[in-house]
């Protein structure tokens, strides 16, 4: 695989890409807000020292899966790129992220960036497709894991109250899930077994005439597959642990965060079922259209995690949970989302600077 064209991926980057996340985002969080708030709630909130406090820590748990992240890159490169580097390529990696659907991601600007850096097409492909298996395997096995310690109460709020078995909600993920599944066997099996066949299954379902256009995809995918099989399999079990303690250190501190901002709101909370809500509300924004699942994220949060929530008595009777939940998914956003927006455009032109050069960048623009 080559890396794509420079115009294709700075293109991700401009500043229209930019903005459309952080307007949906806001918008979403401004009608949720006007159709759910309470505003004497938001007025009762402490403003203390705790919650500032707690909020420093999430701020500071934030900044620790930056670090992970890079210490990551660093091992999967075997320390040729410096800390500099690794703070460059992982924000602007996480900018590519923040500004593209959850089913594109960020895997082709990781290719662009590993090239810039002078890291080997196969190499890269090498890489990426082994952070896709750790990441994936993060999420294949903390589900049913937390669920076994937690309990049912993990899959969903109805199922936490025991009011009911929550459908609107498990059926998607439980396809999702399956999905990642098939998703994560297909890699390994490829990976670390046999690409061949999988290259060879991968042409032949892509051959079909409803498929066809797909074909060169699958192509590709299974020559990549070859590639990274080989480079991955030659690497020693220090770059196996080494990339799989910091992958499932950084996702961690990731979803930490939404806890320390609980405990900033003092919102009782039991944190390993909140740690496993979110893993599925991430497998829910798999399939979300929306850059970085912005506005998805904010209305997933407030139907999968009402029970945490006062409710109060609302007309003819009706329960319903404080518009508290607006103002903590806004924060929750604010500190988990929007910094790597904010960090990436900043960084952004100094790395172009760096490995385009003056005239070089004027003449891809």
């Amino acid at each position: 695989m080559t890396p794509p064209p420079a115009n294709n991926i700075l293109d991700n980057f401009s500043l229209r890409k930019i903005l459309i996340p952080i307007f949906i985002g806001i918008l979403v969080t401004v009608i949720l807000m006007f159709r759910n708030v309470d505003w004497n709630t938001l007025e009762n909130i402490d403003w203390s020292g705790h919650l500032l406090i707690w909020l420093l820590i999430a701020t500071i748990i934030l900044g620790m899966r930056h670090l992970l992240m890079m210490l990551r890159l660093k091992i999967l490169t075997s320390n040729r790129l410096n800390w500099r580097q690794c703070f460059e390529l992982v924000s602007i990696w996480e900018l590519g992220s923040a500004v593209t659907p959850s089913t594109v991601g960020g895997t082709a600007v990781g290719m662009f960036l590993l090239a810039k850096e002078k890291i080997k097409a196969g190499e890269s492909i090498a890489m990426i497709m082994f952070m896709i298996v750790w990441d994936t395997l993060f999420f294949v096995l903390g589900i049913p894991l937390i669920t076994l310690i937690g309990g049912w109460g993990v899959l969903s709020p109805a199922m936490a109250l025991g009011t009911s078995i929550d459908w609107v909600f498990l059926t998607p993920f439980m396809l999702a899930y399956v999905f990642v599944m098939f998703y994560l066997f297909v890699l390994v099996y490829g990976l670390f077994i046999n690409p061949k066949s999988i290259k060879y299954i991968l042409v032949k379902v892509m051959s079909l005439p409803l498929l066809k256009r797909w074909k060169h995809k699958a192509v590709q995918m299974g020559d990549d597959m070859l590639i990274a099989s080989e480079g991955i399999r030659q690497k020693s079990w220090n770059y196996w642990l080494g990339t799989g303690l910091t992958t499932f250190a950084s996702w961690t501190c990731r979803f930490f965060i939404l806890n320390a901002v609980f405990v900033a709101f003092g919102i009782s909370v039991q944190h390993l079922i909140l740690f496993g809500r979110q893993l599925i509300i991430y497998i829910l924004m798999i399939a979300s259209p929306t850059p970085g699942g912005s506005g998805v994220a904010e209305w997933i949060f407030g139907e999968f995690l009402y029970d945490y929530f006062p409710a109060e008595m609302g007309a003819e009777g009706i329960v319903a949970v404080s518009g508290l939940w607006v103002l903590v998914a806004f924060m929750w956003r604010l500190l988990s989302f929007y910094p790597y927006l904010l960090i990436g455009v900043a960084i952004l032109p100094a790395w172009l600077h760096r490995v385009f050069g003056k005239k070089n960048l004027t003449d891809i623009k």
